[in-house]
């Protein structure tokens, strides 16, 4: 399950239209142009980085929580966990990072 280049989980940006692709339990996830994808398995990754149809972010996957996947967190989440959410959401993940958890929420729990 570790990223093909670095021994790392890595997330990776859809830059094609439509990336379909399994989640560490093998359900079928469809992510859109500009969408994070938390986890990526080794060939899937190799394949779609070499197709170009990812890239990728930098940022490591934590297995901890769903916020990743795209599902809305508690609204008393950590700051970290809103952070992960608003990165699967197509936020910057730097500029994730710096905002508070309540400036994430207000940003984030109506979408």
């Amino acid at each position: 399950m570790a990223d093909h280049l670095s021994g790392r989980l890595m997330a990776y940006r859809v830059r094609s239209a439509l990336v379909c692709a399994p989640d560490p339990a093998g359900k079928i996830r469809y992510h859109y142009q500009g969408a994070v994808i938390p986890w990526l398995s080794d060939d899937r990754a190799a394949h779609l980085l070499r197709l170009g149809m990812v890239e990728q972010t930098g940022t490591d996957f934590t297995p901890e929580t769903d916020a990743g996947y795209g599902v809305k967190p508690k609204r008393t989440a950590t700051q970290a966990v809103w952070a992960e959410y608003a990165v699967s959401q197509g936020a910057d993940p730097d500029e994730a990072k710096g905002l508070t958890r309540d400036e994430l929420v207000e940003l984030y729990s109506e979408k």
